[in-house]
């Protein structure tokens, strides 16, 4: 069975390829959202704005606080889906070069030698439906682990996991 996961990996006579992404709609959607929410905090401001000094003036300024809040961690999200992350395994180097996750889902780069990186492991996790999911995982000395792939059967994992193995070795 084919997973979503196996697509975002590839395989050439360099090494291997790891890409993943969401899709632009999804982030202009949640920007747009978060845009609602920013306009939203400044309507409210701008309603609160002549209300004399009372509980209900710090609880509207409060709530735009809160819309202003929401607005921007959707803003991140929305930046945050639309750039890709993009690993690549060196077989001739023995280098895992590109962009990966950081903090807030914004991407950071990375070189690293495969003797900083640890053998991949498969992490389980289970689900209330449809079994578990298996996530290809590396760590990273000192830096985050790398999440690479989330797949439905056991098996793709151990393919993805044994061909990285089959780099890290030689």
């Amino acid at each position: 069975m084919k997973t979503k996961s196996d697509d975002c990996f590839s395989e050439d006579r360099q090494g291997i390829t790891y890409r993943e992404g969401k899709a632009p709609l999804t982030s202009l959607l949640i920007g747009l959202f978060g845009l609602l929410f920013v306009a939203l905090a400044i309507g409210v401001c701008f309603e609160v704005a002549g209300w004399p000094w009372h509980g209900g003036k710090v609880m509207g300024l409060l709530t735009a606080l809160a819309f202003a809040s929401f607005g921007g961690a959707a803003a991140l999200l929305a930046i945050a889906g639309v750039q890709p992350q993009r690993l690549q395994f060196h077989q001739g180097t023995r280098r895992v070069q590109g962009r990966m996750r950081g903090g807030l889902w914004l991407l950071k780069s990375i070189d690293a030698s495969f003797d900083d990186l640890q053998h991949p492991v498969i992490s389980a996790s289970s689900r209330e439906m449809n079994g578990d999911l298996y996530e290809v995982r590396v760590a990273w000395n000192g830096h985050p682990t790398l999440a690479l792939g989330s797949f439905d059967e056991r098996a793709d994992a151990e393919h993805w996991q044994s061909r990285l193995n089959s780099l890290f070795e030689k």
